[in-house]
């Protein structure tokens, strides 16, 4: 009985053992039991990013890196040659969290923790990422790199000193006296600069009253659109009667032509006739001009009362008989024809 009782508690302490065994070989190997499907994301330098990592969206798992395959050595198409090509599980369960458009960084949880493949999705959604697919991942700075080329710059700025030592030093006098120089010459010029400061603020003032009369000259915003459309359909107007236009100067020009042809055609057949009536109308004028002059003599003698008829307009016993005289006849009618 005691034997037994002795073999049962082994068994039981075996099946512990075991049992933690099992365990914690579960909770080293991260094994998952949960449906995934494969996508391919592919790096010019993945890191020491290790099968096995998880990968993470927002810090929360949802899937692990099957295996890491160097691609450096095989065809590529496109101008980028990348390195490693990294095959990514996703449990299905997420499959929706990563639709097309999502990137894939490799990260590393704290300063020196271990890397692990973070998946950011975009901000609108989309279609899930087909089992398969192979993306391309988002290469992160190199730090071991950036702090070579970093040495590398130092290096060679710290040679130049050293071998510029003197030119440094004349350089870092002339810088002094330069500065020397301008100090004292604004101390002598403040005066200037600050009349020239001050003609600049006048100016800057007078410059926003032109600004200001030109806007209130020209008028509202909407005022120059309208101009601007109403100068814009006059343009295509006269572009439209242009042709038109041209037709017809054409046709006026020509007919013009025509009538001046005609004209300078009659005045060659009639040029003589021409030259008589002109040479008449000549002798007219003159004529004219003199019965003119003699007409202004007889008027200014009649005036002055030379002659029978300046007699009669100025002696005023005529005038007064021959009134008396047509007063008789409008009285007496028959006194025409006889006398009483």
């Amino acid at each position: 009985m005691d034997e037994r009782a002795l073999e049962l508690r082994v068994g039981l302490v075996v099946l512990a053992a075991i049992a933690v065994l099992v365990g914690f070989v579960l909770l080293i190997g991260d094994f998952h039991f949960a449906k995934q499907y494969q996508i391919f994301v592919d790096f010019k330098f993945s890191g020491t990013i290790a099968p096995g990592a998880p990968v993470k969206i927002s810090g929360v798992q949802i899937g692990r890196v099957e295996s890491i395959e160097f691609i450096g050595s095989k065809p590529q198409q496109g101008s980028e040659r990348l390195q490693t090509r990294l095959s990514v599980l996703i449990d299905e369960k997420a499959k929706d969290a990563i639709p097309e458009g999502t990137e894939f960084f490799i990260s590393t949880a704290g300063i020196l923790g271990e890397q692990y493949l973070e998946a950011v999705p975009g901000d609108r959604a989309g279609a899930p990422i087909a089992a398969g697919t192979t993306l391309r991942g988002v290469d992160t700075a190199r730090t071991d790199l950036l702090i070579a080329r970093m040495n590398a710059v130092l290096g060679a700025f710290s040679s130049l000193l050293s071998e510029n030592r003197g030119l440094l030093e004349n350089l870092a006098k002339a810088a002094t006296g330069l500065t020397s120089n301008i100090d004292d010459l604004l101390k002598q010029k403040r005066g200037a600069i600050t009349e020239s400061i001050d003609n600049l603020a006048a100016m800057s003032k007078e410059g926003k009253a032109i600004t200001e009369k030109l806007n209130a000259g020209l008028g509202s915003a909407e005022e120059l659109r309208a101009t601007v459309k109403n100068l814009q359909e006059i343009v295509t107007a006269v572009k439209a009667e242009l042709p038109q236009m041209s037709d017809k100067t054409k046709r006026a020009m020509s007919e013009a032509e025509k009538a001046l042809a005609s004209v300078n055609a009659a005045l060659d057949a009639d040029k003589d006739r021409l030259k008589r009536t002109m040479a008449n109308l000549e002798t007219i004028s003159t004529n004219a001009v003199a019965v003119t002059d003699d007409a202004k003599v007889l008027t200014k003698k009649m005036r002055r009362g030379e002659g029978s008829v300046g007699a009669l307009l100025s002696d005023e016993d005529i005038y007064d008989d021959l009134k008396e005289m047509l007063r008789d006849l409008k009285q007496h009618p028959w006194k025409v024809i006889w006398r009483d």
